[in-house]
């Protein structure tokens, strides 16, 4: 897993201004698998017990853009509040609350005629 913050104000853990959260989850063999952008208007970070646990927690416009194989552009969430949460060194997981969604799975082609 990599994660990328950018713009914003840091201090003490918390960002605030346009807030941009980038999270690429790895497959086995190093390519990515997918790729998560968030933005918001305020992050807050809280260590967790170990070095590579810990979460993210997300307010005011959030809106995230999944990218994953199986849909055709993203999957796009909107919400008030959210978080980003270190499960283990590999594997994150992002809630986004009270808001709206959408997405656009691809149809899978139509199987050949048969003469």
């Amino acid at each position: 897993m990599q994660l990328t913050l950018r713009g914003g104000r840091t201090r003490t853990g918390l960002a605030t201004g346009a807030v941009q959260i980038t999270v690429r989850n790895r497959a086995t063999d190093g390519s990515t698998k997918q790729t998560i952008q968030l933005s918001c208007d305020q992050a807050r970070y809280t260590a967790g017990a170990t070095r590579d646990k810990g979460r993210i927690d997300l307010e005011g416009n959030v809106r995230s853009k999944t990218y994953t194989s199986g849909f055709d552009g993203p999957i796009t969430l909107n919400g008030a509040k959210g978080y980003v949460e270190f499960l283990d060194a590999e594997n994150t997981r992002v809630q986004i609350d009270q808001g709206s969604s959408s997405f656009t799975p691809i149809e899978p082609a139509p199987a050949p005629r048969k003469k």
